[in-house]
């Protein structure tokens, strides 16, 4: 699976986005890579798919930041947002059982 590199060329948007908030961007690339990797350990189920997963974990993100940036000022903390979003994907909407 390829994960898109970083935007570089500032957009209207994007020039208000922090530095704090591009650095978690590439904490959430990272995490990415990281968790796809866990599932060559184990710690990821073997049934899942990579690429789709990879494509929430993105549709996801991109959702978001859409989501910010549509209001001014920002609805949202989007690093608070990104990690609680990271945060249901990879551990799940279901009760363990």
């Amino acid at each position: 699976m390829t994960v898109p590199a970083p935007i570089t060329t500032p957009t209207p948007a994007a020039s208000e986005i922090t530095p704090g908030e591009r650095q978690h961007a590439g904490r959430a690339q990272r995490a990415l890579l990281l968790d796809l990797e866990g599932q060559r350990r184990g710690e990821i189920r073997r049934t899942v798919d990579s690429t789709q997963a990879g494509a929430l974990l993105a549709s996801c993100y991109f959702s978001s930041v859409l989501r910010w940036i549509r209001e001014e000022p920002p609805p949202f903390d989007l690093p608070v947002s990104l990690d609680a979003a990271l945060d249901i994907v990879l551990r799940g909407l279901l009760t363990s059982g």
